[in-house]
């Protein structure tokens, strides 16, 4: 007997709903250096292709670019608001505060029961 993915069961067994993670993630949010140095990649546990609108109405001042990639997103920030700091966290430290606060107030919508966007 065959699973939808294509993998083989046990007569009678059935599967686990498959996560978003192969790996349980020990924090909500990543910030990862990309191929250029002033771009890096936003992973958040709560991210969705959906966020994108509001992401982006909301940080268009920081942001020069916003791109949902799978299951992140691949940010270029206004080099205004870089910061002068050799490592990525100190020079992106104001975008990712930023991008923080918009996931932080759409929890906080979401739990109060109004729409999100």
């Amino acid at each position: 007997m065959k699973s939808p993915d294509g993998a083989f069961l046990c007569p009678g067994a059935t599967r686990a709903p498959l996560g978003r993670h192969e790996v349980e993630p020990t924090v909500p949010f990543a910030v990862v250096s990309a191929a250029d140095r002033e771009t890096f990649l936003f992973y958040h546990l709560d991210a969705a292709g959906a966020d994108i609108n509001g992401l982006w109405e909301y940080a268009r001042f920081c942001l020069s670019n916003l791109v949902w990639v799978n299951d992140h997103f691949v940010v270029t920030p206004n080099p205004c608001y870089l910061n002068p700091a050799p490592d990525l966290e100190g020079r992106v430290a104001k975008v990712k505060r930023v991008l923080l606060n918009w996931y932080g107030a759409k929890r906080l919508v979401g739990t109060l029961g109004l729409g999100a966007d």
